[in-house]
This record gives C-alpha cells, sequence and structure tokens, in this order.
C-alpha cells in the first residue's frame, strides 16, 4: 500500500508539474550576439534563472529577452520541428515570449523527452538501493538470527588469533621481511624511483610491505591458516611480473595515466556522488572506473599520490580477477587446482599479448571473461552469502562496460531454465545481472543521439561515444563478424600478414573445416557424455562469435581495414582472398580466450588416456607456440619509454586544487592537445613569440573576438628559461598586469607555468627578464583559456 501511496503522489506530481510548460527544447535567439543577450527563464517550480546565452536548452514556464534588437528574433526546437515564436514588448528591448501552444498532452511527452537521463537516473538509483537494502537485510537478519553462534565464533577467531600469534611469536615479522625484497631491489635497480616519488629508501621500503606483506603472509603460514596457496601464489606472481618487472612505467611513473583516467579524476573531483556514478562517459556507464576514483580521492583523500595510489588499484583489481578463477567455486568447471592455477597464470600474459588490457577502463573487459565461467556455476550449491557477492560485484563491472551484453541470451537461457527446474536462487541471480545488462544496453543505443556530457572538454577526452553507430544490418554484421571470428583462429596461429590470394583461401578454408570438425566433435560428446566441461568450451565459441559481430559492428573504421579497403565492403571471394589480421582491441579478448581454450581442450580430450604430464607438457607447448607467434609481430612500443625524472602531477596539481573551477595540467606526451587534465577550458592554442618580441592576440589568424585566457605556458629552455623573470599583458584601456610564474624557473620543472587572477582578453603578451626587458623565446608558448 505504501509503494503505491508513493506512485500515486508521483503521477500528481508529474500532471501538476506538466500543466507549468510552455516552451520546451532549444530556445534560440536567431542573429543575437551572446555578449549581449539575457534570457530571463522561469521553471515550472516558479524558479527564475538568467543565462547569459543566445541559446538554452530545457523545458520553461515562461520566457523574456533582454536587449532583444529588431532584426532578432526566438525560435523553438523540439523533437525534428522548428517553431518561430511570438513577442510581447514589455518594455525597451525587453521582451515576454508567447508560450508555444502545448496541448496537455504534449507537455506530458516534453516532461518525458527532456527529463529522460534524470527519469534514467532515478530508476538505476531505484534498482541499486533496491538491491543494497535487501542485501543488508538479509545480512543483518542473517546475523541476529544466527547472533550467538556468531558470538561463538567471533570468540573463537580471536582466541585463534591470539594463540596464533603466541605459537608463530616472532615469525609474523618474518613476512614483513620477504616483503621488503621486491620494493628493495627494484629501488636499488631504477634509483631516479625516490626522486620521482619524493620518498627516500626507507619510505619505499614501508610501501613494499605494505603491498607484498597480506599475501606473502598467506603464502607463508599456508598450512596452518589453509590458505588457498593456488590463489595467493598466482596473485603475487602476476602482481610482481606487473608492477615491477613489465609494466612499472604505467603503474608506478604513471605513463598513459592521462588518457582515459583523467576523465575519472575529474569526475571524482568535480562531482556530487550521484552525478558520479549516474552520469554516463562515451555514452555508458562507468560504474566500477567511477567508483574507484570516488574511493581514492573523496574516501582515502589521496591528492598529491593520486596516479600512483589509482594506478595501484588498477593493478590490485586486474591481479585479483585473474588470480579469482583459483577460488573453490571453480571447481564446478575445473575440477584440478593445478590445472585452473596453470590458466590463471597464462592468461594475463596472453591477454596482454592479445589485447593489451592493463587501465582502468579495461578491468570490465577482464571480467567479462571471468564472467564466462560464472555462467556455469549452479547458484542452487552456493549459500545465499556467494550468490550476493557475485551478483553485487558482477552488477558492478556489468554497469561499467556494455560487453556484457555478450552473454545476454546465456543469461536468457540460463533464466528459462532455472524457471523450469523451480531453481528460484539461480532465477533470481541472474534476474538481477540479466537487468543491469538490460540498463546498460538501454543507455547505449537510447542516448546515442543526445550530448551525455555538456562540456566533453572539461573532462580531457574528446569521445561522445565508445563505439561506432552505424547502419550495418545484423545480417551484414553476422556476415562480417564470422570473418573476423576466422580470421582471429589464424592469427592465433599464423599471425603473419600474406597478400598471395592463394595461401589465403587455403588457409581461410581449411580453418573453418578445423572449427566445424571441433565444434562438431565437442556437440557429440556433450549429447554422448553430457559433461558440463565440453557444454562450457563449447560456448565459448559462440561468445567469440557475438564478440566478433559487437566488433564490427561497434569498433572505429580503420580497426577493420587491409591495405586502405575496408574489410566492410568485401564480398564473399574477396572475404576468402583476404590476409586481414585485425589489431589487438579489447572487444577481442572474449574472441581469442575461447579459442585457446577449446582448441587445447579438444587436443588434450584426444590424448586423455596419456598422463598428467604430458597433458601438461603439451598445454605448455600450445601456449608457447601461440605466445611465439604473437611476439614475434607484436609491436612493443609501451615498453620502450623511458621514465620521467619527476612527476607532472605532484609539480602542478596545485592548479587543480587551488583553482578547483578552471584548471590545466599538461602532461607526459606534450605537446599533443589532449595529453593533458584539465576542467573549464575549451581553448587551447600554441603559437610563437613574435620578432619583435611581442604575441599580438588579433594577429594570430584566428577568431579571437571571444577568447578568455586564464593560464599560460612553455617548456624549460636550457639557453633561454632562467632569463625569464615574468610575462606582461597588456589588456583592454591599456592596463598593464606583470605574472610570475607558479611553479620555480629551473631544470627541475619541465613546464613554466603562469597563472592570471581571472580570465582576461590580452592585447599583447611579452615575456620579460628581471629589468623588464623583452625576451625572444624559442619555445612555443600554450595560450590556455576558453571562448566567452
Amino acid at each position: 500500500m505504501s509503494l503505491l501511496g508513493v506512485c500515486l503522489a508521483l503521477f500528481i506530481f508529474i500532471g501538476f508539474y506538466s500543466v507549468n510548460i510552455n516552451f520546451a527544447g532549444s530556445i534560440n535567439v536567431a542573429n543575437a550576439d551572446s555578449v549581449d543577450i539575457k534570457i530571463h527563464i522561469v521553471t515550472p517550480l516558479n524558479r527564475t534563472k538568467i543565462i547569459q546565452d543566445s541559446i538554452y536548452y530545457g523545458y520553461f514556464k515562461e520566457i523574456k529577452i533582454e536587449n532583444l534588437k529588431k532584426n532578432q528574433f526566438v525560435t523553438q526546437s523540439f523533437l525534428g520541428t522548428d517553431t518561430k515564436l511570438e513577442l510581447v514588448d514589455v518594455r525597451d528591448c525587453l521582451y515576454r515570449v508567447k508560450p508555444s501552444g502545448f496541448s496537455y498532452f504534449q507537455k506530458l511527452i516534453v516532461f518525458f523527452v527532456i527529463s529522460k537521463d534524470k527519469i534514467f537516473q532515478i530508476g538505476v538509483s531505484v534498482f541499486l538501493s533496491i538491491l543494497l537494502f535487501f542485501s543488508l537485510i538479509y545480512s543483518a537478519i542473517l546475523l541476529y538470527n544466527k547472533r550467538k553462534k556468531n558470538k561463538k565464533k567471533i570468540i573463537s577467531s580471536l582466541k585463534m588469533i591470539l594463540s596464533f600469534i603466541k605459537i608463530n611469536n616472532f615469525k609474523v615479522f618474518i613476512p614483513a621481511i620477504f616483503a621488503m625484497i621486491p620494493g628493495g631491489i627494484y629501488v636499488l635497480y631504477d634509483s631516479s624511483l625516490s626522486v620521482f616519488l619524493s620518498l627516500n629508501f626507507f619510505d619505499i621500503l614501508f610501501v613494499s610491505i605494505a603491498l607484498f606483506y597480506i599475501p606473502i603472509f598467506f603464502v607463508f603460514f599456508r598450512k596452518s591458516l589453509k590458505s588457498n596457496i593456488y590463489f595467493w601464489f598466482s596473485f603475487l606472481i602476476i602482481f610482481i611480473s606487473f608492477y615491477l618487472i613489465l609494466f612499472p612505467s604505467y603503474y608506478i611513473y604513471g605513463l598513459h595515466f592521462r588518457d582515459d583516467i583523467s576523465k575519472f579524476f575529474v569526475k571524482a573531483f568535480q562531482n556530487n556522488m550521484i552525478d558520479q556514478f549516474l552520469t554516463p562517459d562515451a555514452n555508458y556507464l562507468n560504474f566500477f572506473q567511477n567508483f574507484i576514483s570516488f574511493i581514492v580521492l573523496k574516501v582515502f583523500q589521496f591528492k598529491l599520490y593520486f596516479p600512483e595510489v589509482l594506478q595501484m588499484f588498477v593493478l590490485i583489481s586486474i591481479v585479483s580477477l585473474y588470480s579469482s578463477f583459483n577460488l573453490k567455486i571453480f571447481r564446478e568447471i575445473m575440477r584440478n587446482d593445478l590445472n585452473r592455477f596453470l590458466i590463471s597464470i597464462i592468461s594475463p600474459f596472453l591477454v596482454f599479448l592479445l589485447g593489451r588490457s592493463f587501465a582502468l577502463f579495461d578491468i570490465p573487459f577482464i571480467a567479462a571473461l571471468i564472467f564466462w565461467p560464472v555462467l556455469f556455476l549452479n547458484f542452487e550449491n552456493l549459500s545465499l552469502k556467494n550468490q550476493i557477492a557475485i551478483v553485487l560485484i558482477f552488477v558492478l563491472f556489468i554497469l561499467s562496460k556494455p560487453i556484457f551484453i555478450v552473454y545476454a541470451l546465456f543469461i536468457v537461457l540460463k533464466l528459462i531454465h532455472a524457471y523450469y527446474s523451480k531453481h528460484w536462487k539461480t532465477f533470481l541471480g541472474f534476474g538481477v545481472l540479466l537487468i543491469a545488462i538490460i540498463i546498460q544496453f538501454y543507455i547505449s543505443f537510447s542516448f546515442y543521439d543526445m550530448p551525455v556530457i555538456t562540456h566533453v572538454s572539461q573532462l580531457g577526452t574528446h569521445y561522445n561515444n565508445a563505439y561506432r553507430l552505424d547502419h550495418l544490418s545484423i545480417i551484414a554484421s553476422l556476415k562480417y563478424g564470422i570473418f573476423v571470428f576466422i580470421r582471429v583462429f589464424v592469427k592465433l596461429f599464423f599471425p603473419y600478414y600474406t597478400s598471395v590470394p592463394t595461401i589465403n583461401i587455403c588457409i581461410n578454408i581449411f580453418t573453418v573445416i578445423l572449427m566445424i570438425f571441433i565444434n562438431a566433435w565437442l556437440m557429440l560428446r556433450v549429447f554422448k557424455y553430457k559433461t558440463k566441461v565440453e557444454l562450457f568450451i563449447l560456448s565459448g565459441y559462440l561468445i567469440a562469435i557475438i564478440s566478433s559481430i559487437l566488433f564490427v559492428k561497434t569498433v572505429s573504421l580503420p580497426q577493420l581495414e587491409e591495405n586502405s579497403h575496408n574489410i566492410l565492403s568485401y564480398n564473399l571471394i574477396e572475404m576468402l582472398r583476404s590476409g586481414y589480421l585485425p589489431s589487438p582491441h579489447r572487444y577481442l579478448l572474449l574472441v581469442f580466450l575461447p579459442i585457446i581454450s577449446s582448441t587445447g581442450c579438444f587436443i588434450i580430450c584426444l590424448i586423455k588416456s596419456t598422463s598428467k604430464i604430458v597433458v601438461r607438457l603439451l598445454i605448455l607447448i600450445l601456449v608457447s607456440f601461440i605466445i611465439f607467434n604473437i611476439i614475434s609481430v607484436s609491436d612493443f612500443s609501451i615498453f620502450s619509454n623511458s621514465n620521467p625524472k619527476h612527476s607532472v602531477w605532484r609539480q602542478n596539481a596545485g592548479l587543480v586544487f587551488n583553482y578547483p573551477d578552471e584548471f590545466y595540467i599538461p602532461y607526459y606526451d606534450y605537446p599533443r592537445e589532449s595529453e593533458c587534465i584539465k576542467y573549464g577550458i575549451d581553448r587551447i592554442t600554441d603559437v610563437y613569440v613574435s620578432e619583435d618580441t611581442t604575441i599580438t592576440i588579433d594577429s594570430l589568424g584566428f577568431e579571437t573576438r571571444e577568447w578568455e585566457i586564464i593560464q599560460l605556458m612553455t617548456e624549460y629552455d636550457s639557453n633561454l628559461s632562467s632569463q625569464i623573470f615574468a610575462v606582461k599583458c597588456v589588456i583592454d584601456k591599456n592596463k598593464t598586469y606583470i605574472y610570475k610564474a607558479v611553479n620555480p624557473i629551473n631544470p627541475t620543472f619541465r613546464f613554466i607555468i603562469f597563472r592570471f587572477d581571472a580570465f582576461i582578453k590580452p592585447k599583447t603578451i611579452i615575456f620579460v627578464d628581471k629589468e623588464l626587458k623583452p625576451l625572444k623565446l624559442i619555445k612555443p608558448i600554450r595560450l590556455i583559456g576558453k571562448y566567452r
């Protein structure tokens, strides 16, 4: 009854609220100069706003236009219809806009169309709140019903801990000694690390203990604690390999940090919690990515070390996902713990070679790999606690990337089977996961025609959409998807491009025959033995095909080119003659891994009578062959990056925290304009000092009438920069202002940055020495600001 009452009250409110909507869509003042125009709007709740612009979007009760001239008029654009609105002269240059004549039904349409993003946010919030509420209620009830038992467990656990410490005594410090070793060895190997992190040797040893103590502790006391040794061993192996051997430039030094990750910092820094989690980026929700950045910045308050701590959370998340295949719940898929351990160790290195997934925005793709075996878990055999944990974790990942749409068909089939089998735990769990997939799907394909970010540049990224949206038909998507699927198979075992049509025809036909044979063989085993392993592997082929279809439907067109020809224009003969090899891409992770798994399963089953040692040796040979092939044709440019000596973030973070309304920080790949972290800035222009040592704004060759500059910068030049004392700006009415650099001018600081007190419109800019004599800089000057 209470829910019914809330719904009834909501409908009544919407009804009365919509009555007051008289204008909707884009209100545009034609032939207007936005500097002079002021739009006075009244909302349906009688709140008044003044907009100093010539265009505004939304729905309104009343509109008045100030400073309107005779040659200007007002138009309303909504749902593809443009209407010229009538004006009533109130007083000199102030006009009231007459209502556009919406019927009540049209007003309701206006409300739901323009408010759909807010309605969606509320809906997702309600869904997540209900999910979290019932999870907490269940946990509370469970704790209450078992309070006596839990009390005994807590007391028993405390006694065990005290007993453990008493028995082992000083031994509990041995893992700490081992935990110092990775950090100690690395700082001795890389002496610049201490300078970059602004930490001394003992600080770095302490960080090393914080990172490695827990996994080493569980490995060291594996017998007495009965810990999952395979999980912790795999965690340590992958973590150390990625952190200290393969990608220290990424996880320690923050190279490539700026890319997409910068927008997650900006969102966490600028937004409240609701907007942080429920505002789509690049046309989909980034729930997990936003969650991690929010935790690092707002909860743990890491500011000066935000890049390093964020990257650490990224690495821990990635390593935990790979290692999770060692959890006992996956024995239902593969009983042999050692085999699962080997797979968990091999997978991250294969994934890197095939898709280079090691960044924050890659984590949901790795989670999608783990979701494949989760599909085959029997929720009826799991405790409700484990079931809730699995559902909550994967809801978090599903609401982070659209890739999980490839599993929608499998989940529907799972729900149908669960319904008729009366497996209600399975039905409920996968039902919630399907709802999350539908929400992400709805955003991806319903919100693509509207800007999800008011000012894209404010988040340091130029992407409105993360995928290509065109009119490629379902049949064409299926055809080219299967072609990509075949060529992925070829790339695993023969990743060498050949332009000889005869060779390509033979390879492609042989691959098709081989895959048909493997799938037919797997299907026969499913019908004959009814084993879950073969069904699991067989499903991987279907997942791979669906992922390939998604790949050809959504990736950028250069990903689908072969010798300047787009494969989407190929006919069947051209496909057979093609030597196209897909570039590494995250969407293809769910193609490569199932193919490798099915091929490995096929080989193992053929030699099942052979000893386990021989089987594992053959798996190792197969994987080694694949890795060798891929390495031989891969681009390892990521390893060629030289580590920076100083942190750009720590040198310039004050520009963020001291000026939160608008800031700009250059990053390592400067002078690329996209290589920065910024907010409230949409104008970046590089210019040079002229022969007369002056930058004259109006002579730059741009439309500079509406430019406003807040910051300017240049790179340190060893020949000249030491002479710079300040920058002199002449603005309107010939007023002169002198600004000094915000950071010291010395070789330690790569950039010399000047920050103004407010946005200014300078006429001229001159760099001067201590005697205020002009200097002619050789390096380009970057002007940073915005249009009015």
